[in-house]
C-alpha cells in the first residue's frame, strides 16, 4: 500500500481540516475524510490604502462605457507584466469594455501607451473593486478565485500548466530565478482546472496567453450569459458559509474535547 505524502498528511493528520472554498470548487470524490469541512472564504479587509483618483469616474460611474474588467497576474509572478497584463490591455484596446489593471507593485512600462479604456494601478483592494467588476482576468491565484466567485464574478484564467514548456522557454523568456521557482511550485494548474469545472470560468491553459486568446475569451464571456449565471450560483454557495464563525466554532469544539478528557489546561472565556 502506498504511503501518504507530506501534503496528504496535512489533510489526514489534523483533528479538523477547514478548507477555504465551497464544495463546488472541488471534484466529487468518495474518499473525503469526515473531518474535512468546506467553510467558504474570508471577505472584508482592513485595507485602508487610498483608491486611485480615477476610481469613481471610471469604475463607479462609468457603466455606460461598457462592462468593467479587471486583470491581475499575482504577486511574484506578476512582476513580468508582459505575460498577462499587457496582452489583456491590448485585447481590450478595441473592445467596448473598461479594464482596470491591478499590477501589484509593478509599474507600467515607460514605453507602453495605455489604451483610453484602461486604467493602471499598482494596488486596489479587491473588496472595493469587486463590487463593480463584471469579469475578472487572473493568473489563477486561489484567493482571487475564491473572492471573485464569492462576489458572483465569472473569470478568465491564465495560470501555469505543467507540460514542461516553462523550462523549455526559459532561455527565451529570460526569467529571474525566483519567479521561475514560484511557477514550478505553484498550484495554478490545479486551481484553474477547478474553476473551469464550475462552469463560471474560461481556462486559457497557459500563463502567457496571446492578445487574441484573451480577446476571444472576453468576447465569449461577455456574449454568453451562462458564465455569469454559474458565478451567481457560486455566490449563493459562498453566502451560505461563515468561514470565521465555522473556524472559531471548531476551535472551541476541539479545545473542549481536548481539555475535557482530563488533560492539563484551563479554558477561560472561550480561550484555551
Amino acid at each position: 500500500m502506498r504511503g501518504k505524502s507530506p501534503l496528504d498528511n496535512l489533510c489526514w493528520l489534523p483533528d479538523a481540516y477547514m478548507q477555504l472554498c465551497v464544495p463546488q470548487l472541488e471534484p466529487s470524490r468518495s474518499d473525503l475524510r469526515p473531518k474535512l469541512q468546506f467553510v467558504g472564504t474570508f471577505l472584508g479587509s482592513n485595507d485602508t490604502s487610498p483608491l486611485p483618483e480615477w476610481f469613481r469616474s471610471f469604475v463607479v460611474d462609468g457603466k455606460t462605457y461598457g462592462p468593467l474588467l479587471m486583470v491581475t497576474s499575482g504577486t511574484i509572478p506578476g512582476m513580468d507584466v508582459s505575460e498577462l497584463i499587457i496582452p489583456t490591455s491590448e485585447a481590450c484596446r478595441d473592445l467596448p469594455v473598461r479594464l482596470v489593471v491591478c499590477a501589484v507593485h509593478a509599474s507600467k512600462p515607460e514605453n507602453y501607451v495605455l489604451p483610453d479604456n484602461v486604467r493602471w494601478a499598482e494596488w486596489i483592494s479587491f473588496d472595493e473593486l469587486f463590487k463593480y467588476t463584471d469579469i475578472a482576468i487572473t493568473n489563477g491565484g486561489y484567493g482571487g478565485i475564491d473572492q471573485a466567485f464569492a462576489n458572483g464574478i465569472p473569470m478568465v484564467l491564465a495560470g501555469c500548466v505543467y507540460e514542461g514548456h516553462i523550462l523549455y522557454s526559459l532561455p527565451q523568456r529570460s526569467l529571474t530565478l525566483l519567479p521561475l521557482l514560484c511557477r514550478l511550485t505553484e498550484d495554478k494548474a490545479e486551481t484553474t482546472a477547478r474553476a473551469e469545472m464550475t462552469g463560471a470560468a474560461i481556462n486559457l491553459r497557459t500563463h502567457t496567453p496571446t492578445t487574441e486568446q484573451v480577446r476571444e475569451a472576453i468576447k465569449k464571456m461577455v456574449g454568453e450569459s451562462k458564465y455569469k449565471q454559474r458565478a451567481l450560483v457560486l455566490k449563493q454557495a459562498y453566502a451560505e458559509c461563515d468561514a470565521v464563525g465555522s473556524i472559531v466554532k471548531e476551535i472551541h469544539k476541539q479545545a473542549e474535547s481536548f481539555y475535557g478528557n482530563g488533560r492539563t489546561g484551563v479554558i477561560a472565556n472561550g480561550h484555551a
